[in-house]
This record gives structure tokens, C-alpha cells and sequence, in this order.
């Protein structure tokens, strides 16, 4: 991936956050001063973190009792390890 690839993947990423127009100046900032490694880095970060956002989006429904337990119909985490 060039850098330039990876400076546009993490700005789209920036745009999506809820940040103030200095927040997002300091993102861009920190962005343009990673080494293509640590770009790599943030975008796996990234990447990982939405994946796993519907997962967590749903415990916290539950929590909150918004949707009942006996509702979803995912397994247990803990179901496979045994």
C-alpha cells in the first residue's frame, strides 16, 4: 500500500469520528507524521474495532434492556472453548 493510500484511508477514518475542527487538525497532524508501519498499525486498530462494533453495540442493548436476552440469538463466546 503506498503512503499515499494509507494517508487517505486514515482521514476517511477521521472524518467518521465525531472530532471539532481542532480535533480533526490534530488527527491529520498526527497522521502525517506516522511512519508507514504505524500507519499499517492504525488502520489493523481500526479495522479491528469495526469488526467487533456490531458484537458490542448488542451487549450494550442488553445491558441497557433494550433487547431482552432471551431475543439474540448469538452464542456464547465461551460456548466453543470447552
Amino acid at each position: 500500500m503506498h503512503d499515499s493510500d494509507r494517508r487517505e484511508d486514515l482521514r476517511a477514518v477521521i472524518d467518521l469520528l465525531p472530532l471539532g475542527k481542532r480535533q480533526k487538525a490534530l488527527a491529520v497532524e498526527s497522521i502525517d507524521s506516522m511512519s508507514a508501519d504505524e500507519k499499517d498499525d492504525m488502520l489493523a486498530l481500526y479495522e479491528q474495532v469495526v469488526s467487533q462494533l456490531p458484537a458490542a453495540l448488542e451487549a450494550a442493548k442488553r445491558i441497557r434492556g433494550i433487547i431482552p436476552a432471551t431475543q439474540t440469538e448469538s452464542a456464547s463466546p465461551f460456548d466453543s472453548e470447552q
